[in-house]
């Protein structure tokens, strides 16, 4: 039976922050509490206990931040779900991310585990999806303690038909995605990092600040994370490493890729 946990924050977190990467102040609870019953409009004994919890947390990393279960945040619906601004959005955003986990796949995925976080300071090139920030991110893939290649977090076919945009989102789009070659070298060692403490192949996700500088902000297995396959393909069919159009770089020349 597949493990629905398997990329629960609860898991890789503990061993992401013994690498010593930058990651942002993150705080993990659990719960038991029949939480679907919200979805219902019932009442949940309890709740506000819970409720307290995830307050303490987001006070001591701070108004505003950033909330979700261990399996995601359900960003697209950013004011809605994970920018959590006062303790009086608690009920309303735990419901929707509750709802948000129901639906996310076949099965619903688990919303035992929840998250508070840091909301790290950025500089967006534009806002999509309800006001989200839209910055720059970057994926790694690794498997084997070896970096297999890495990906623009944000493809363009993302903001086809995302609303609230600016009109020039292409070219702002282009531009993040653009990543310096100091920029790129410093991820690749950061990732390394990373890769010398997981076993198999897993992406790394990280996020660009302000001020420049990067934290990583999220984890998965490699063939769960999207990307993965073009990586793998684009690895498949040269010898050299690659460069692609939307700023994909396959680094084909690492050894052992055969279990892409």
């Amino acid at each position: 039976m597949e493990d629905r946990n398997v990329n629960c924050l609860s898991r890789w977190y503990p061993k992401l922050e013994k690498t010593g990467v930058n990651t942002p102040k993150t705080l993990i609870t659990r719960t038991d509490l029949p939480l679907m019953n919200f979805l219902d409009g019932e009442a949940v004994p309890g709740a506000e206990s819970f409720y307290a919890t995830l307050d303490d947390f987001a006070t001591t990393v701070g108004y505003p931040c950033f909330l979700r279960t261990g399996q995601g945040s359900a960003k697209h619906h950013w004011e809605d779900t994970c920018f959590l601004k006062s303790k009086e959005d608690i009920p309303k955003h735990v419901t929707e991310l509750v709802e948000w986990s129901c639906l996310a796949d076949i099965m619903g995925l688990p919303h035992d585990v929840w998250v508070v976080r840091e909301l790290l300071e950025t500089g967006p090139y534009f806002h999509a999806f309800g006001n989200m920030p839209i910055t720059r991110e970057r994926r790694f893939f690794i498997d084997k303690g070896k970096i297999i290649g890495q990906i623009p977090y944000w493809p363009e076919d993302a903001f086809e038909d995302a609303l609230h945009k600016p009109v020039d989102w292409r070219e702002k789009l282009k531009e993040m995605n653009n990543l310096s070659s100091s920029d790129e070298s410093y991820l690749r060692d950061e990732t390394f990092k990373v890769s010398q403490e997981f076993e198999g192949p897993w992406s790394v996700d990280w996020l660009q600040l302000k001020n420049g500088d990067w934290h990583c902000i999220d984890m998965a297995v490699g063939p769960m994370s999207y990307g993965w396959d073009q990586v793998c393909r684009d690895t498949d069919q040269s010898d050299e490493d690659t460069i692609g159009d939307d700023g994909t770089i396959t680094l084909n020349r690492i050894d052992d890729q055969e279990d892409c």
